[in-house]
């Protein structure tokens, strides 16, 4: 039985260095009916954006190796076709200042709080 999302069919794009993020995020957004991509950086970020069509939101790491989240954010910004995708930036830093994101979600997340800003703009 294949489960129709209760969303947008446009994935979220989680973007997170950290295998157990990536797949504990997946697996709990899929339940709540959401389409999921993966990606471990921003330069695997950068080409799946290429390759498909635009996410409905990309939640971001801000520190990743190869390339971080502002670096992701820079070369997003900088390609008029990416330009306007909506991102949401997680950090554990959250005096770190992060422009450009339609929101900054503070490391360890609540689950709620995901929720929340994906409803929105998976709508």
């Amino acid at each position: 039985m294949k489960l129709t999302p209760h969303y947008s069919p446009r994935p979220i794009l989680v973007v997170d260095d950290d295998p157990d993020i990536l797949d504990s995020l997946r697996d709990f957004l899929e339940v709540e009916g959401f389409v999921v991509a993966i990606a471990a950086n921003g330069l695997q970020a950068l080409e799946w954006l290429r390759q498909t069509p635009a996410p409905s939101l990309v939640l971001l790491d801000m520190r990743m190796p190869q390339m971080d989240g502002w670096a992701f954010l820079e070369s997003l910004r900088q390609n008029p076709a990416l330009a306007t995708i909506p991102v949401a930036a997680f950090t554990a830093d959250m005096s770190a200042r992060v422009d450009g994101v339609v929101a900054t979600l503070r490391k360890p997340f609540d689950v709620e709080d995901v929720l929340r800003l994906l409803r929105q703009y998976s709508a």
